[in-house]
């Protein structure tokens, strides 16, 4: 914002009472309209009747408006400048009290679950708030969920993906999240994600589950040997990284692997990236030690 618009807003603010500032401070880490319910459950202020009192205190005043049962910022600055003037601690607090009443909140369905989950991510609880994003897209996989949500589910998750990345997480954690991404973007107005992260993802899944150790090995010791140790050291390799894998097992963590490979290579077909579609051949070929009627053997 200018600066003077900035002041002007400022200004506002701070002609408003204790309790409608205190309340604004609360609800300003919603960036969606809140429904009713959930403003209940988080305000701090002495009891439901003095709850409604400062809403339509903060509606009078033009700071918040109403939608049905809903309510929202008038203006995002002004959401935005209420949270520059909340310290840290507090803003945190204000997020672990909205993720919980979110996720108890019945009818929130999906779109309550992922913006929980922001919530808990943001105020550092970063595995809680993952857990429940990973969770969401394996039952939009397995067809659990509708896809009305699936855009906003998709971008929190590319969103936790680059965060990793930027923190230089290990491939295991990283692949419990790309694992079931990726299936899911190629549907999505976020598709041109795949073409950043598509191969790398393939990658990961390959390299953890033991398969490009048992790929190295088939030359060694031949095809079902290889295949043997190399599942073996995946196995063993995944309990160190309990931790990490969000739920995850060697079996599943195959499973999702080859899941990646379709819209993968959808993608880069679609894009004509013949090169990308060959390396992705490449790098899924020890799935072909699984037997002839494996995808890796359709794509050589």
């Amino acid at each position: 914002l200018p600066a003077h618009s900035e002041e002007v807003l400022f200004e506002r603010l701070s002609e408003l009472g204790p309790d409608a500032l205190a309340l604004a401070r609360t609800l300003a880490v919603h960036r969606d309209a809140t429904p009713l319910a959930v403003v209940l459950v988080v305000s701090e202020l002495s009891g439901e009747g003095r709850t409604y009192a400062v809403l339509d205190e903060l509606l009078a005043e033009q700071v918040l408006v109403r939608e049905g049962d809903r309510y929202r910022f008038r203006h995002e600055a002004i959401r935005q400048a209420i949270l520059s003037r909340t310290e840290l601690a507090i803003r945190r607090k204000n997020q672990l009290r909205a993720a919980e009443a979110l996720l108890a909140f019945e009818s929130g369905g999906v779109a309550a679950r992922i913006e929980a989950a922001l919530h808990l991510i943001d105020a550092g609880e970063e595995r809680r708030g993952t857990g429940i994003l990973v969770t969401a897209a394996r039952d939009f996989a397995a067809g659990a969920g509708t896809h009305q949500n699936s855009d906003q589910l998709i971008g929190a998750l590319c969103r936790v993906v680059r965060a990793y990345d930027e923190q230089g997480r290990s491939d295991y954690a990283l692949g419990a999240v790309l694992f079931p991404l990726m299936p899911l973007a190629y549907y999505s107005a976020s598709w041109q994600f795949m073409l950043e992260y598509g191969e790398r993802a393939i990658d990961i899944g390959i390299r953890i589950t033991g398969l490009g150790r048992a790929g190295e090995l088939v030359s060694k010791v031949g095809p079902e040997e290889a295949l043997k140790q190399g599942l073996g050291a995946g196995a063993a390799a995944f309990a160190e990284h309990a931790s990490d894998v969000m739920g995850y097992d060697l079996k599943t963590a195959i499973a999702a692997t080859i899941g990646m490979v379709p819209a993968s290579v959808a993608v880069y077909a679609t894009c004509l990236d013949s090169e990308a579609v060959s390396r992705v051949a490449r790098a899924i070929a020890p799935l072909a030690l699984f037997g002839e009627q494996h995808v890796a053997h359709a794509m050589r």
